[in-house]
């Protein structure tokens, strides 16, 4: 192989990224024409929707950056020792092929998912899980649904390909300078980290919040990634913040109520109930109002 065909370890990155950055595009063109009855051209500005494809890239990027960290610092130490191991690359192929598959099955489940709740793909959709014969229904009852599957094979399909082309198919390529492996590891690492954070700013990493730019509640979500969405629902779920307040058993708080409000023991329906006897018999006899809504 000629040395200006031969790729370096950067190349073989930019490569990945840029192969699923294409294929999270992809999905959302099509989860962008499906819905395109929810834009209303004449109040919507061409230049917000371009916005929202871009706000796509930077979710797209966050996702393609956790699941490539492993992987591009592992290519970088071999660089480095100008090391090739066939077995680390095999297992670095397979687990960005897996890892990067389970994103566009979540990426193609979620464009139904959306059409059918107007919201990205969240934990709640594994709620329907108890109800899979109204799932069933639901996708017989709209048959386009199954027009979804088709594109999801072919894409996985040529992601494998392309993928094997890069790995397999390409193997000689040009070690980096023994001058510059250092600091373009480090530069690397730290574009992967920003990957990761979704912003440059301080403040804490992208949320889901920073994807809703304008008043239009359609491309506010265009540009969120499904899988973004549906981990970060997780992990709010598991937080204690969400968590669940746990009581104390309900007959140790009526016993504790009642000896509280000093209530004897009756036979009235509700246990804390009890019969009040005024001390004194009042003259005015009171009005009473009832105001009915």
């Amino acid at each position: 192989m000629s040395l200006n065909k031969k790729q370096n370890i950067i190349t073989r990155i930019l490569k990945v990224y840029m192969l699923v950055l294409s294929i999270y595009f992809i999905f959302r063109l099509i989860i962008f024409f499906t819905e395109l009855h929810r834009i209303d051209f004449a109040e919507v500005k061409i230049t917000t929707i371009i916005k929202s494809f871009i706000m796509g890239v930077r979710f797209d990027t966050v996702i393609s950056s956790y699941i490539m960290a492993l992987p591009v610092l592992i290519l970088l130490i071999l660089d480095i020792f100008k090391k090739k191991n066939k077995f680390l690359e095999t297992i670095i192929f397979y687990w960005i092929f897996i890892l990067f598959s389970v994103t566009f099955i979540f990426s193609s489940v979620d464009i139904p998912y959306f059409s059918q709740f107007f919201s990205r793909l969240t934990i709640g959709a594994f709620a329907w899980f108890d109800s899979l014969g109204f799932v069933f229904k639901m996708i017989a009852q709209e048959p386009k649904y199954f027009l979804i599957i088709l594109p999801l094979i072919i894409i996985v399909l040529l992601f494998k390909k392309l993928l094997k082309r890069m790995y397999f198919k390409e193997q000689n390529y040009n070690y980096t300078q023994t001058k510059y492996k250092i600091p373009i590891t480090l530069i690397v690492l730290a574009l992967v980290f920003l990957g990761i954070r979704g912003r440059m700013e301080r403040k804490s990493p992208i949320r889901v919040g920073t994807a809703y730019f304008c008043n239009h509640s359609f491309l506010n979500q265009l540009g969120l990634n499904p899988t973004f969405t549906l981990l970060r629902s997780y992990l709010d779920s598991k937080s204690n913040k969400n968590k669940s307040i746990t009581l104390m058993n309900d007959e140790l708080a009526i016993a504790k109520t009642k000896k509280s409000l000093q209530v004897p023991s009756s036979n009235f329906i509700s246990p804390i109930a009890r019969k009040i006897t005024p001390d004194s018999i009042s003259i005015n006899k009171p009005n009473i109002i009832l105001v009915t809504m």
